[in-house]
């Protein structure tokens, strides 16, 4: 392809981002190599005014899609009011590597609803998320895969792992809130929140389905939904990169923690309603 070509096919991307519909869940179609590729695992990641790591990851997803070929990236963009979407596009585009696509939502929307969104681009015979900031080593996609094969759901535990990087006010917020989970939802699982999860195709599609959670408490609320129709969701050891950095302030923490708690109690709401039956 030629620098010609390369520059349209940038120009025609970003187009789509400012052509897009304001609706929430408004989406470009899909890129046509998305079309025809034989996926075996389709990876989600979303992204939020992430400027500051957006170049880092962006290599890092492309160098990892060029190893793996069988491999779908989708880097959506929920929406961030810094230049998230423009670094992604242009270092996507740029490098041209089958497999990867950058997705610009041009409404913040929360995390939930983006990666249910995204959902829809999947091609894979299999379904993950993982954090855009790359808390998580994209090598855990190998162990995510592998894990698949024998279970319906594979989620990451830093708990498994004995990761102890999370100190402090993070630490103890985090253990508080599984232990609220765990008592709440009767979940058994040691750590809900670590972004990284997998699930078989048709697995996704119908949690993500019943799915009514938009923001922070999405993945308790998949979690609850696998846990009430019987799949069998295995934990992977999962630690964060040393070189990872918290960026949530102990104010962020307590209000985080409001939330959460909020949405606990929602998904108990919602189960009582009957609006998680098929």
């Amino acid at each position: 392809m030629n620098g010609s070509e390369t520059l349209g096919a940038s120009e025609t991307r970003v187009a789509d981002f400012e052509s897009a519909s304001t609706r929430r869940d408004a989406v470009p179609p899909p890129h046509k190599t998305f079309l025809t590729r034989v996926c075996r695992l389709s990876v989600i990641m979303p992204f939020y005014n992430e400027a500051a790591n957006a170049a880092k990851t962006a290599a890092a997803v492309v160098e990892h899609a060029a190893l793996n070929p069988r491999r779908q990236f989708i880097l959506a963009d929920d929406g961030s009011t810094d230049e998230t979407a423009r670094i992604l596009a242009e270092i996507v585009d740029t490098a041209d590597v089958a497999g990867v696509e950058v997705v610009h939502f041009p409404v913040n929307q929360g995390k939930g609803r983006t990666i249910k969104s995204a959902l829809d681009r999947c091609t894979g015979d299999a379904v993950c998320f993982i954090d855009g900031d790359l808390a998580y080593s994209l090598d855990y996609l190998n162990n995510i895969e592998d894990s698949l094969s024998e279970h319906e759901i594979v989620i990451g535990s830093r708990t498994a792992a004995g990761d102890r990087s999370d100190r402090g006010a993070r630490r103890l917020y985090g253990s508080t809130f599984n232990w609220i989970v765990r008592k709440s939802l009767g979940l058994p699982y040691r750590d809900t929140q670590a972004g990284l999860k997998g699930f078989r195709r048709e697995v996704a599609d119908r949690l993500f389905g019943l799915q009514r959670l938009e923001g922070f408490g999405f993945d308790v609320e998949l979690l609850f939904l696998a846990r009430k129709f019987g799949y069998a969701v295995a934990e992977i050891p999962a630690r964060v990169r040393p070189d990872h950095t918290y960026k949530a302030s102990f104010r962020r923490l307590f209000v985080d923690s409001g939330e959460a708690l909020y949405e606990v109690m929602r998904i108990r709401h919602n189960d009582r309603r009957g609006l998680y039956s098929l």
